[in-house]
């Protein structure tokens, strides 16, 4: 099935992959199910690189030329805590608010969205930048609106906050899943990733001649204050997927293990040590959050289990 980002631009599809290019959402719903949606904006600073929050139609994705149903797609925005914002400590995430221009959902009454918090010095490299926080959610129809997410995360001091909104391939399911933006002002570009039309990490919307799209990605939270900051930790974890046994290099001391299912519940937590396993061949298949933390040091990551 071809994929495109859609807004058809020939002369930026040469450099994608064959069948590829980048389309605009089309299809116009009535906003909806935004009332159930928590005010979790009251007494939290509010970070946004958005001159308007004003969502209108215009944002590309990549999706399928024939069917118009979206690939997999990341749309991103980075936050310079210190530069853009004088946010000199350390940044405690409490959520997220996005833009949503249009939301159709194929099988089922919800489409799966994820949501990565990364951190960075610098570097938009997928490769290079360090996993802080991920949640898996699922939205409903919606159109023109914006929705809220809980997502917890505490991004060192000094460090670029880079927000991940986005969705699986959704051509199988007939979803389609469009962020919300609008051309009215950005403080900092608004980038995109999707594999299937050649972008495997983030680049400018600028830089693929779609400058007018600029996202509405928010970021809610509390400056961290004492001793409350946590830095990352390197651990080795395998295999991933896993099915059944669960492999961690953990560095010296004692570690409090959790793993999260995408409702936030704990189906595994244990303090573990060292090179040890965890089984976990009764967990059902899907995405899990594992996380791990000393006290001074903490280490999240993905797992998928088959």
């Amino acid at each position: 099935m071809m994929a495109a980002l859609f807004m058809m631009a020939v002369t930026v599809q040469a450099q994608y992959k064959a069948g590829s290019a980048f389309v605009p959402g089309a299809v116009q719903l009535t906003p909806s199910h935004t009332s159930g949606q928590q005010n979790l904006k009251d007494g939290r600073l509010m970070l946004t690189q958005s001159t308007s929050q004003t969502i209108v139609q215009g944002t590309v994705a990549c999706a399928s030329q024939t069917t118009g149903f979206t690939s997999e797609n990341h749309f991103i925005r980075k936050f310079d805590l210190s530069n853009d914002f004088q946010i000199t400590q350390a940044f405690n995430v409490t959520n997220i608010e996005f833009g949503v221009e249009n939301a159709v959902t194929g099988i089922g009454t919800t489409q799966p969205i994820f949501v990565d918090l990364y951190s960075t010095s610098g570097s938009l490299n997928f490769a290079s930048m360090t996993l802080l926080s991920s949640l898996d959610t699922a939205i409903p129809d919606m159109s023109l609106s914006t929705w809220s997410v809980p997502v917890n995360a505490t991004v060192p001091a000094g460090s670029i906050l880079v927000v991940d909104v986005g969705a699986l391939n959704g051509q199988i399911d007939g979803h389609t899943f469009f962020v919300g933006s609008n051309n009215l002002g950005e403080n900092s570009p608004s980038y995109i990733a999707a594999d299937s039309c050649g972008i495997a990490n983030p680049a400018s919307f600028a830089s693929i001649n779609f400058p007018n799209v600029h996202l509405v990605i928010n970021v809610y939270g509390d400056v961290v204050t004492g001793t409350e900051e946590m830095t990352a930790a390197h651990i080795q974890t395998w295999p991933n997927p896993v099915n059944g046994q669960f492999n961690m290099d953990l560095p010296a001391g004692d570690w409090n293990v959790v793993i999260l299912d995408l409702n936030g519940k704990s189906v595994f937590e244990a303090q573990l040590s060292g090179r040890t396993s965890a089984d976990l061949s009764s967990l059902s298949s899907g995405m899990y959050m594992f996380t791990a933390e000393n006290g001074t040091q903490v280490y999240r990551q993905k797992l998928m289990v088959k």
